[in-house]
């Protein structure tokens, strides 16, 4: 075969390739880890099975302040990066291992935690891709960087809104105790829910057929709330997004990435712990 003739081939995978290209193989491992405790930081309920093990260090939200602990805590061969097994010791970002031998149940369970953990990253970075490239350039990075920050700053407002009850504009050991309980007795109460519905033999936890019946639950609930999303921003009712109607939905969206809608219901369903 003549080399021209390959180099329609060879352009032909290398665009292939480019388009199954995964956005978040973009970043390593330590801006991932970082982003995703980012967007945990206001849900510290979804951590409480973890006891203080993992809170403390949830009162950080500053990017800076994320990784320097991460670093710090975590990085077991000091080369200033977080590897994928590094990653794997963070109690914040698995779900918790009795022991060294844990289950096939626990298995299961941390590889599910670790594909949502690379959805929402993956979602996240996807809504800052403005020009579709499957990668953030420099200025889209920037903003995203620019929006967890603001959400760093309301999610300390609304800490100290709702427990600083001495007003002096911090949250001492007592005011954070009574913020980590007050989270968790919410993450106790929807654990509740979740098992008064589906644990249909009572015997305390789910097995795999009311996991199966959560799962498709919660994937039509997440189904009907793309599909009202959608049509709340579908301003001509042609049953699709155009160009402005699509600006419109991620400038929304950013919205709760940067926390300017902690506390209510809705928004993107990458930011629904």
């Amino acid at each position: 075969m003549h080399q021209s003739s390959l180099l329609p081939v060879i352009t032909g995978a290398l665009f292939l390739a480019s388009c199954n290209a995964d956005i978040t193989d973009s970043l390593e491992t330590t801006e991932s880890v970082v982003y995703e405790v980012a967007l945990q930081t206001d849900n510290i309920d979804t951590q409480a099975e973890h006891h203080g093990e993992a809170t403390e260090p949830l009162r950080l939200c500053r990017l800076f302040d994320i990784r320097a602990h991460l670093i710090e805590t975590y990085d077991a061969d000091g080369d200033g990066l977080l590897s994928a097994d590094e990653r794997d010791t963070i109690p914040y970002v698995r779900p918790h291992m009795r022991d060294d031998n844990a289950n096939q149940h626990q298995r299961r369970k941390h590889q599910r935690h670790k594909k949502h953990a690379r959805k929402t990253i993956k979602r996240l970075l996807r809504l800052y891709d403005e020009d579709r490239s499957r990668e953030l350039n420099a200025a889209e990075k920037a903003e995203l960087d620019a929006d967890l920050e603001i959400r760093c700053e309301n999610i300390q407002t609304k800490r100290l809104a709702d427990f600083d009850a001495d007003a002096d504009g911090e949250l001492d050991e007592e005011e954070w105790a009574t913020l980590v309980t007050t989270f968790q007795e919410r993450f106790t109460a929807k654990r509740e829910t979740i098992l008064a519905q589906y644990d249909t033999d009572e015997d305390g936890h789910l097995g795999r057929d009311e996991r199966r019946a959560l799962h498709q639950d919660k994937r039509q609930a997440h189904r009907s709330a793309r599909q009202a999303l959608k049509a709340e921003f579908d301003a001509d009712a042609d049953g699709e997004l155009n160009a402005e109607e699509k600006a419109s939905l991620r400038t929304y969206l950013k919205e709760w990435v940067r926390g300017e809608h902690l506390g209510e219901a809705g928004g993107p369903l990458f930011l629904r712990h």
